[in-house]
Order: C-alpha cells, then sequence, then structure tokens
C-alpha cells in the first residue's frame, strides 16, 4: 500500500476526545509516513487548539499539520448541534472548512478521509480496507451507544423512500447520498467537485426534518451526476463517541 492520504479533521470544542482519535490513527495497520493529517481547528471555547498544539509536538512519528479558521461563532459541541435554528450555520462554517482542506491541503495526496474530531474507535485495519475496496468514495457505518446506527444522511432513494445502508445485508451498498465521513478518490476533486451550502429543507434517512443540506448531501449528488459512485460498507465499523 503505497497511497499517500490526507486525513482532514475539522475540530470544534473536542478538546478531550483528541489524544484517543490521534491514538487510533496511529494504530492504523498502515505505513503512517503516507499519512497527512491536518486539524483545522475553529471557535472552540474549551481547550481544543492547545490539545492540538501539544498532539502535534507529541505525535512525531506522523505528520500533523495544525490550522485555525474562525467564523466567530459559538455552538458548544453537544445536542444543540441539530437544533433546527442553529443547523444550518453549522453547516455552512463546515462547507466553507471542507473546502479549505481541499483546495489547501489535498495536493497530491491519493486519498482524502474526514474524520469526526469524537471519533471513540476506529478499527486498525480501516485504511487497507477503504483501500481494496476501490471505490470512488466510500463511507463506513458509524454506531452510536444512543442512537444505534449514527448516520441518518447515507442511504438508497428508491421509490421516493429512503434506505438506510446500514440495514441492507452486504458487505458493501451502492447509494444515493451519503453523509461526510467518507474515504475519496483524488480524482473527484480534480474534476472540480466541492462542498455546497444549499438552504434547503429534506427528510433525512430516520425520518428527521433538516432545515438544510447537511454537508454531504449536495456533494453526493454532484459525484454521482459526474459519474462517480458511492457506496456504503457494512464491514467497516466505527464508533461514535456518546455525544
Amino acid at each position: 500500500m503505497n497511497k499517500h492520504i490526507l486525513i482532514g479533521i475539522p475540530v470544534k470544542n473536542t478538546g478531550k476526545y483528541l489524544d484517543n482519535l490521534l491514538n487510533q490513527i496511529v494504530s492504523q495497520d498502515y505505513d503512517l509516513s503516507k499519512i497527512t493529517i491536518i486539524l483545522l481547528e475553529g471557535d472552540s471555547n474549551d481547550n481544543s487548539y492547545d490539545t492540538c498544539k501539544h498532539l502535534v509536538k507529541k505525535y512525531l512519528n506522523l505528520s500533523i499539520i495544525l490550522d485555525k479558521l474562525d467564523f466567530g461563532y459559538d455552538l458548544d459541541h453537544s445536542k444543540l448541534r441539530y437544533d433546527y435554528n442553529k443547523y444550518p450555520k453549522r453547516i455552512k462554517n463546515l462547507v466553507i472548512s471542507r473546502n479549505y482542506i481541499v483546495d489547501n491541503y489535498l495536493k497530491q495526496n491519493d486519498y482524502l478521509w474526514w474524520v469526526d474530531s469524537d471519533f471513540e474507535y476506529i478499527p486498525s485495519d480501516t485504511i487497507n480496507k477503504f483501500i481494496q475496496y476501490n471505490k470512488d468514495v466510500i463511507i463506513p457505518k458509524l454506531t452510536h451507544d444512543t442512537w444505534g446506527y449514527h448516520d441518518c444522511g447515507s442511504v438508497i432513494i428508491k421509490d421516493e423512500k429512503q434506505y438506510r445502508f446500514q440495514f441492507i445485508d452486504a458487505d458493501i451498498v451502492k447509494l444515493d447520498r451519503a453523509d461526510t465521513h467518507c474515504f475519496i478518490k483524488r480524482c473527484i476533486f480534480d474534476v472540480g467537485i466541492r462542498y455546497t451550502f444549499i438552504d434547503k429543507e429534506y427528510f433525512d434517512g430516520c425520518g428527521g426534518h433538516q432545515s438544510c443540506y447537511s454537508d454531504g448531501t449536495q456533494f453526493s449528488f454532484d459525484c454521482i451526476s459526474s459519474g462517480f459512485e458511492i457506496y456504503g460498507a457494512n464491514s467497516i465499523v466505527i464508533k461514535h463517541h456518546n455525544v
């Protein structure tokens, strides 16, 4: 495996999770010299930025870049993130952050993997599995103590109904829409596809009423309309912290 991977991690008020997250990445059965991590911190009111600086020094066997992009938007890392009135601004900022990482740091890496800063457990063979599947875009299954499978955005759409891939009995499932924690080939970005904020209401795969598209929704549609394919991987199970 000689593919170069950029791991993009937007960070906001998740300082207490970051040390464990970096340990999960260090534990990957993959050549760490082929991995670059970008920690993009913004608008935190906890110790996130200082923790990021500490981790850059601690994990000297990793290539870690720390950057900062503030929007002046105060929002705790809690269920408030999904509040109907707060959600659009949060998504708009994430769209800007993701495009910032793509445009400034993807460079010659072969893949971009979006990792949530509050992932609790990542199996050590995750990167190897992503690469072996060799899909344009592939998203893992997320588990959550409270909600079970923690991904309402990654679905198959058939007869105007949405079916979450986590409940389909197959290792990988072709999707019509995906959330953002994907493993993505750089060729998608090479043709100019970027993240877009769409101020449009919709129902997600869990029946929730969202006040705007999630940051992965329009990206999924743009990928598919350009001839790329998106898959969900039931065989890759990542644990999300209970928030």
